[in-house]
């Protein structure tokens, strides 16, 4: 086995956790790997950049292929806005524009609007933000999602911006 393979075989116990909590993400991953590797390297970083973006820094998760997405907002967002104090998320059921006002984040600095990156209807709302509104800023990527929708049209998620077009983006606003 070349000494390349036999390195990123070590990735394989990675990618194999990875799946193992990400199912509906990952594909069946081959015991062989020399011969699936750039497959196996190909699946993990494309979950890696997975989400799409809006120009008001808002994230959009889609799961699987399916319409449901999560949403948060980006770390870019928390560190401008500063210590986050308070987040009103809207209600289960209700149904949102794209880029119509969905709730508002308050922080010391301001209190900002979050808006919708897609149309749909939301399905579920980080509770823990209730009463530990700072998980925003801790874990804006994870932990610190806002609310889950169902989307109308999955193909509007494709007008958002991929992450190296937002990193550019962000780029060309500081």
């Amino acid at each position: 086995m070349a000494t390349a393979a036999r390195a990123a075989c070590r990735l394989q116990p990675i990618l194999r956790n990875f799946a193992s909590v990400h199912p509906y993400q990952c594909l069946v991953l081959s015991k062989s790997c020399e011969n699936n590797l750039c497959r196996q390297f190909s699946v993990f970083t494309s979950l890696l950049t997975e989400r799409k973006y809006t120009d008001d820094h808002e994230w959009v998760l889609r799961e699987g292929t399916s319409s449901n997405v999560t949403v948060g907002i980006t770390d870019y967002a928390q560190n401008s806005l500063g210590d986050i104090v308070f987040v009103e998320l809207p209600e289960v059921g209700s149904k949102h524009d794209k880029a119509g006002p969905v709730g508002t984040i308050e922080s010391v600095k301001a209190v900002s609007d979050v808006f919708s990156p897609v149309s749909g209807e939301i399905t579920e709302i980080n509770q823990a933000l209730e009463g530990a509104p700072e998980v925003v800023n801790a874990s804006p990527l994870e932990d610190g999602w806002l609310f889950k929708m169902l989307v109308d049209d999955v193909s509007s998620l494709d007008e958002l911006m991929t992450e190296k077009q937002y990193e550019e983006f962000i780029e060309g606003q500081q």
